[in-house]
């Protein structure tokens, strides 16, 4: 994974923002995205009842298996609660 750091000054306190390419060909995320749709349709879920689109959520399912991440690291990356983002990776593995 290839990695940006940008850093900045708010309120005195030095904040880092991180920015990262992920290893993975975007026609796969993309995939993925379609799947995690076609699901949400068939589970007749919710226009915007998400925390994230299926983009977004393919992309932190994405990293989580290939870096083995911890997704208590992984959800603010994403802004989403540590709650949220723990039945994501398990919603995209279970699409049948």
């Amino acid at each position: 994974m290839l990695t940006k750091i940008m850093s900045g000054r708010t309120r005195g306190s030095a904040l880092v923002a991180h920015v990262a390419l992920l290893d993975v060909p975007r026609p796969v995320v993309e995939c993925l995205a379609r799947l995690l749709d076609a699901n949400r349709r068939r589970l007749r879920t919710s226009k915007g009842s998400r925390a994230l689109g299926p983009f977004r959520q393919a992309v932190l399912v994405l990293r989580w298996s290939r870096e083995r991440g911890c997704v208590r690291l992984l959800a603010p990356d994403a802004s989403v609660s540590r709650a949220t983002g723990y039945p994501l990776p398990a919603t995209a593995i279970c699409i049948h």
